[in-house]
């Protein structure tokens, strides 16, 4: 417990126990294995990241309670970053599919465009889009300059708006597709014979 007297208040403050660090781990499992896979793009690596960060978190020591979340995201975060190697110059490694089972949802796609994206860009877009960190923090963390991550971030941004109009255009292809095949199918409905109806 930490007390904080000034002279006109006074502050309390409770420090998180390996308890309270489990508990979010158990809790919150799938959105932070969410933010493992999305700055790896490799469910062995997000896997990794994940024990990793749950071994060393109960090892921090002077986290108030209310900072708990943010530190266990941090860790998460670290780990991920020395796993995927965003700035390295080597990223031909092939991304895993989020969920098999539900390819076609409209969550996975998004996950499964942002894990087709270079290592470095999908990071940048990543910490500064979604977890919202600063742009000077963000390429401490990634151990970039300033401008290479607003330049990574950029293009992640363009690079999705291609995926996105790709998938759209194969979408109504197939729709297309589907609506012919339909039409020509021999199991559709039979016309009736003209030759059948009686004349009046």
């Amino acid at each position: 417990m930490l007390t904080l007297r000034g002279k006109d208040e006074t502050w309390q403050g409770e420090y998180a126990t390996s308890g309270d660090f489990c508990r979010i781990f158990r809790d919150e499992m799938k959105p932070l294995y969410l933010l493992a896979f999305l700055l790896t793009a490799n469910h062995a690596k997000a896997e990794a990241c994940f024990r990793a960060a749950l071994a060393d978190v109960g090892k921090e020591s002077g986290v108030f309670k209310e900072f708990a979340r943010s530190c266990v995201r941090r860790v998460i975060i670290a780990h991920a970053i020395r796993l995927a190697a965003p700035s390295s110059l080597h990223f031909h490694e092939t991304s895993d599919i989020w969920n098999e089972a539900a390819i076609d949802s409209a969550a996975s796609q998004v996950i499964n465009w942002l894990a087709q994206l270079r290592p470095l860009d999908r990071c940048a877009f990543v910490l500064t889009v979604l977890e919202r960190y600063r742009d000077v923090e963000c390429a401490v963390l990634l151990g970039c300059a300033r401008r290479d991550l607003m330049q990574a971030r950029m293009r992640a941004l363009q690079d999705l708006g291609t995926i996105a109009s790709i998938a759209q255009q194969e979408l109504s292809n197939l729709n297309d597709c589907s609506s012919r095949a339909a039409v020509c199918s021999p199991h559709s409905p039979a016309q009736p014979d003209q030759s059948l109806k009686p004349v009046a």
